[in-house]
């Protein structure tokens, strides 16, 4: 059986599911929602595959992802304490980001991606995962490259560095040549396959939930 780069990205993707579910009742409940996202990640992955299988638009649900998904990652920074004092902030974004959206899906066709939604959503998500590893570089001790936040922060910050970068060649069409945009789209099956393998180590690295004996015991 010969694996395409599309196959070879699915299996990485399942390798952190199969980590995660394994993992789920055994780590940290703040850890918690990067599972349920990897879950949630590998289910839009196979549902994309079906559709795409039967050349179905797809674009009806790479919209509502784009939504859940700075939502799910914006709720991990919260449950990893990065909003601590500062809850406006992280109801102020997610309400920013749900406006644009909602903005942006009322003014297109649903069946239309919202380049402009994932475009601004990415970028943010981009700026709060290196401000999440700058809190890290002064609160953890240890190494961070054993950090499974800091690894999660750095798979976040590429993947969503690569997807902004996608979005503002698709909106402002720069002048180049099909096959220039075309060989940017196809990077993004290997830049994925990476993260996931990083996601999945990342997964691997957390730390089990701590038990708290009783005074009594």
């Amino acid at each position: 059986m010969v694996f395409d780069l599309n196959d070879i990205n699915s299996i990485s993707l399942f390798i952190a599911l199969i980590l995660g579910l394994y993992k789920i009742n055994k780590v940290e409940v703040s850890d918690k929602t990067f599972i349920f996202f990897i879950i949630y990640s590998f289910i839009i992955d196979i549902l994309c595959q079906i559709l795409g299988k039967f050349n179905i638009n797809n674009h009806f649900l790479l919209n509502i992802n784009i939504l859940l998904v700075f939502i799910l990652i914006n709720q991990q920074l919260n449950k990893w304490n990065f909003y601590f004092k500062r809850q406006k902030l992280f109801f102020g974004l997610n309400l920013l980001i749900l406006c644009i959206w909602t903005i942006e899906s009322l003014i297109k066709s649903f069946l239309n991606l919202n380049n402009y939604s994932w475009a601004i959503s990415s970028f943010v998500l981009v700026v709060l995962s290196i401000q999440h590893i700058n809190r890290l570089l002064f609160k953890e001790s240890g190494d961070l490259i054993l950090n499974d936040k800091a690894l999660i922060s750095i798979g976040l910050i590429v993947i969503n560095l690569f997807y902004t970068l996608i979005a503002i060649f698709v909106n402002f069409r720069f002048v180049a040549s099909n096959s220039f945009y075309l060989s940017v789209v196809r990077l993004h099956t290997p830049v994925s396959i990476a993260i996931n393998i990083l996601f999945a180590f990342a997964i691997f690295l957390m730390p089990k939930r701590k038990k708290f004996l009783s005074i009594n015991s």
